[in-house]
């Protein structure tokens, strides 16, 4: 049998999502996740070395917002 974790709900995310969160739920690797958060595709914040992006933000952007 495979043992397979089920993905979280974005709802069971914090309401600020850390880089490591946004590579969670993606699915993606370290540096496209720092990628990601780099582009520009929607407001993130600098909090001392971590980056941060609300998670209605990130919602909104997932779903082509």
């Amino acid at each position: 049998m495979k043992n397979e974790t089920k993905k979280r709900s974005l709802d069971e995310y914090d309401e600020v999502m850390e880089t490591k969160d946004v590579r969670e739920y993606l699915g993606i690797s370290r540096d496209k996740a720092y990628e990601l958060m780099n582009s520009g595709k929607f407001h993130v914040v600098q909090s001392g070395r971590s980056k941060l992006v609300s998670r209605e933000v990130f919602r909104a952007w997932f779903h082509g917002g």
